[in-house]
């Protein structure tokens, strides 16, 4: 069985400047999903939280048996 988890990673900068990087995490998502349909999962979560993110990040993980 596989599985999927999509991470969206927002970075900003802190008062001494350094990137400060923040993820929120979506676990057990359809196995299906296209590129396009985690695209506009990410841009509904950017509506709904009033975030923009920088990128995503998608894992697949597979039971070796």
């Amino acid at each position: 069985m596989n599985t999927i988890t999509v991470s969206l990673v927002k970075v900003t900068h802190n008062a001494e400047g350094k990137a400060v990087t923040t993820r929120r995490r979506f676990n057990n998502l359809n196995q299906s999903a296209t590129q396009q349909q985690i695209k506009e999962f990410s841009a509904i979560i950017e509506q709904l939280t009033g975030e923009k993110y920088d990128s995503i990040e998608l894992t697949t993980t597979s039971n070796v048996y």
